[in-house]
């Protein structure tokens, strides 16, 4: 069977094989956009995590780099909000004024614009833009797209367009270079898969408190429903 099969079907070998081969990419990927080694880690071992959670979605057809970098985006650019929204939240000592803007305006409206991203430099900000949105209709589309099917343009165009919105993140949030995480992360990982394995759903102890409680309300309907079994 299949490394992706094995996988998607819940095998823990295949999802170690897996975090082995793409845990470097991952993180420096992540490192890229969040510019902190300790966050880097943390994040590459929540995206392995979601990934292996979301095991029974994927399609072993499909190519499991892409996939694990769209999930390890979204939690870096997630991580990078709420860095902003702490700092910006972050009390101040007494009596001392907040700070002015370059071009005098208030705190207040660098704020708005820091939430819009017109603080970010022009290519973060589309990178940003594009991948948030999904708005790709601006960029040139190849016009011999025309000539074939609808069904297999439409492909040509997606995957031109993810191959620029790739281009774009990675122009926009330039490599620190050839750099590893700083400690193992499996195990940590590894400890986290088990940990869920043994936890018992809130559904289902629910029904265990709903089956206990109709069994003291109704304690002859017990003795029924076992004469009856």
């Amino acid at each position: 069977m299949d490394l992706l099969e094995r996988f998607s079907r819940g095998d823990l070998d295949a999802f170690e094989a897996l975090f082995r081969r793409f845990e470097r990419d991952v993180y420096q990927w992540i490192l890229r956009i969040v510019r902190d080694r300790a966050a880097a880690e943390e994040l590459t071992v929540e995206t392995f995590w979601r990934i292996y959670r979301a095991r029974s979605r994927f399609d072993p057809a499909r190519d499991f780099g892409p996939w694990s970098r769209r999930i390890a985006t979204n939690l870096a650019l997630g991580h990078l909000k709420s860095v902003r929204w702490r700092s910006a939240a972050a009390p101040k000592r007494w009596g001392e004024p907040p700070a002015a803007n370059a071009d005098g305006t208030a705190p207040a409206h660098r704020n708005a614009r820091a939430d819009r991203g017109e603080t970010l430099p022009g290519d973060r900000r589309r990178a940003r833009d594009i991948h948030r949105h999904g708005q790709v209709a601006s960029l040139p589309v190849d016009p011999t797209s025309s000539q074939i099917s609808q069904e297999a343009g439409h492909r040509a165009m997606k995957q031109t367009d993810d191959k620029r919105i790739r281009d774009l993140l990675k122009s926009a949030f330039p490599p620190l270079g050839d750099v590893e995480p700083s400690r193992e992360l499996w195990p940590r990982l590894r400890r986290r898969v088990e940990d869920s394995a043994l936890r018992v759903p809130w559904f289902d102890w629910a029904l265990v408190a709903l089956l206990t409680a109709w069994c003291v309300a109704f304690p002859k309907a017990l003795l029924f429903l076992l004469y009856q079994m």
